[in-house]
């Protein structure tokens, strides 16, 4: 899997698509983490500014 595949993993999981990381290296796995972090926090961001 590439990192744009685990990224899309971790918004919608599905058993299928999780035993695909285990045979994902690592790296990888580790910037899609970062940048699903990043997005969720802003859109968390975002959705507060709009309460304002």
């Amino acid at each position: 899997m590439n990192q744009w595949e685990v990224y899309e993993v971790l918004k919608k999981p599905s058993t299928a698509e999780i035993s695909k990381l285990e045979e994902t290296p690592s790296e990888v796995i580790k910037e899609a983490l970062i940048e699903f972090l990043v997005v969720s926090q802003r859109g968390n961001l975002n959705e507060e500014v709009c309460k304002l």
